[in-house]
C-alpha cells in the first residue's frame, strides 16, 4: 500500500550583500531604534486589515463552492443547509462592515499627512473574523453533504 503525503513548501530566501555601498538617505531607521516599535505596530495595523480582506475573499470562494456542491447534490433546500449558507454570509458581511468602518473612521496624526485604519475597529474585525473563520470548513462540509 502506497501512502502519498502532501507537504507544504514555504519559499523563503535570504540575500547577503558584502561590500555594498548604500547612500545614507536610503537607510531605513539609521540609528533611530527608538522608533522601531512604532514602525512594527503600524505594520501590524495595516497587515491586520489587509489579511482580513483577503480572508474574506477566500471565505466567499469557499461558501460559493459549497453552495454549488449543495445544489449539485440536491440538498440546498434542506433547512440546516440554507442556515449554514446564511451563517457564512453573515461572517462575510460582518467582516466587510467592520473593515469598511476601520477605514471610514481612520486616525490621522496631527501635524503630518499620516492617515491609518482605526486600530480598535481593525482589532474588533480581526477578532470577529478569526473567531468565525475556522467554521468555514465545517460549513462547507455540511453544505456539500447535506448532513450535520
Amino acid at each position: 500500500m502506497t501512502i502519498h503525503r502532501r507537504s507544504v513548501y514555504i519559499n523563503d530566501a535570504t540575500i547577503i550583500f558584502e561590500d555594498v555601498f548604500i547612500p545614507n538617505e536610503r537607510i531605513f531607521l539609521k540609528g533611530e531604534w527608538d522608533f522601531a516599535g512604532q514602525v512594527a505596530y503600524m505594520f501590524a495595523n495595516f497587515h491586520r486589515l489587509s489579511a482580513e480582506t483577503y480572508k474574506a475573499m477566500e471565505l466567499e470562494l469557499f461558501t460559493g463552492a459549497a453552495v454549488l456542491m449543495a445544489e449539485y447534490n440536491g440538498v440546498e433546500k434542506v433547512p440546516h443547509c440554507s442556515g449554514e449558507a446564511d451563517l457564512a454570509g453573515d461572517v462575510y458581511r460582518g467582516g466587510g462592515d467592520s473593515r469598511r468602518s476601520a477605514c471610514e473612521h481612520c486616525i490621522s496624526e496631527p501635524d503630518s499627512d499620516l492617515v491609518y485604519p482605526n486600530p480598535m475597529v481593525a482589532n474588533i474585525c480581526k477578532f470577529y473574523f478569526a473567531d468565525n473563520w475556522h467554521q468555514a470548513p465545517n460549513i462547507s462540509r455540511i453544505l456539500r453533504a447535506g448532513s450535520w
